[in-house]
């Protein structure tokens, strides 16, 4: 785990938000607010500005969506 995403972790928990690592289906993600993960890199392109909060979680939506089968 890279030091951006133990910063990301902690300035998020210190924004309000409950975020921490958490394992599912044999990989370890960061999970935020207890309704969404995200991956090691979608946390690190949020901490460089590749990526805003609402698109990592417009991310975990649409890969949320393929694992259940939908389009």
């Amino acid at each position: 785990m890279s030091v951006k995403v133990v910063a990301a972790i902690n300035g998020m928990n210190k924004l309000g938000h409950d975020a921490h690592l958490c394992k599912h289906q044999g990989k370890v993600w960061v999970e935020i607010d207890q309704c969404m993960l995200a991956s090691f890199e979608e946390i690190e392109e949020l901490v460089d500005g590749v990526h805003s909060f609402k698109e990592v979680a417009e991310l975990f939506k649409q890969r949320h969506a393929k694992e259940l089968g939908r389009p």
